[in-house]
């Protein structure tokens, strides 16, 4: 079962998913205050208790509040079994422009992302926000992943120079730093057009994609989902 993190624990969950939404209108995110997020050398680093960055992947699941100020995300951090409100984005680091911002918070329960929990102002009281370093939308609208059950990983080749399967691939559990040997990756349930997989694999090769998997026993790993970077070309479409 997954955990609730936050203090303000599993009965504001319950209250924010079951009540009718009563959120004021003075509930507008305030950032003046806080740092710009910046990722360091000790960035995919993970100590359990700790501040760190973290991968979290946000739920689709519908919020509902009693009172201002109002959560806005339920993120959950991966391979972690933990669950933790956010009362907004911070996405400064990105860079974005405003129609980019807007479709990944349009999108937000289709990406996997990588960031900071962080406290800032909303409505007059502290709350807790995340600080988005990296935003990775989905690859595939076929298959869905599912972060009770999946596990979620960075990887890359082995041998990146490799042409013909099996190449193998060096996967670090996110939020964990545990490292895996996998001979390759059956994509297929992706449901991508032959040179849309050849793109998606060279980037795994090259470690800037990301995947999840349900069992690492079974070789060649399932990818239940892969994910890609925001800013990155569109995979080919034949």
């Amino acid at each position: 079962m997954r955990t609730l993190s936050i203090s303000l624990g599993m009965g504001l969950l319950t209250s924010a998913l079951a009540l009718v939404a009563g959120c004021g209108q003075d509930d507008s995110l305030d950032l003046s205050e806080v740092p710009l997020a910046v990722e360091d050398e000790k960035a995919d680093v993970f100590f359990p208790g700790g501040s760190q960055f973290k991968w979290v992947r946000p739920s689709v699941a519908e919020i509902r509040c009693v009172r201002a100020p109002c959560p806005t995300a339920i993120l959950n951090d991966v391979n972690l079994a933990q669950t933790q409100l956010s009362y907004g984005y911070d996405w400064r680091a990105l860079k974005l422009s405003p129609s980019q911002q807007s479709e990944l918070e349009l999108n937000a329960g289709k990406t996997l992302l990588y960031g900071k929990y962080a406290n800032a102002r909303m409505s007059g009281q502290t709350v807790q926000i995340y600080q988005v370093t990296r935003a990775n939308p989905r690859v595939s609208t076929q298959s869905v992943d599912s972060v009770d059950v999946d596990r979620y990983y960075t990887v890359k080749a082995t041998n990146p120079s490799c042409s013909q399967p099996p190449c193998g691939y060096s996967a670090i559990l996110m939020n964990r730093q545990q490292s895996e040997q996998w001979t390759d990756m059956d994509l297929s349930r992706l449901g991508l057009p032959q040179n849309a997989r050849e793109t998606l694999v060279g980037e795994l090769k090259k470690g800037s994609a990301y995947v999840s998997i349900q069992s690492p026993i079974v070789q060649p790993v399932v990818v239940t989902e892969a994910f890609r970077s925001y800013n990155a070309e569109p995979l080919p479409r034949n």
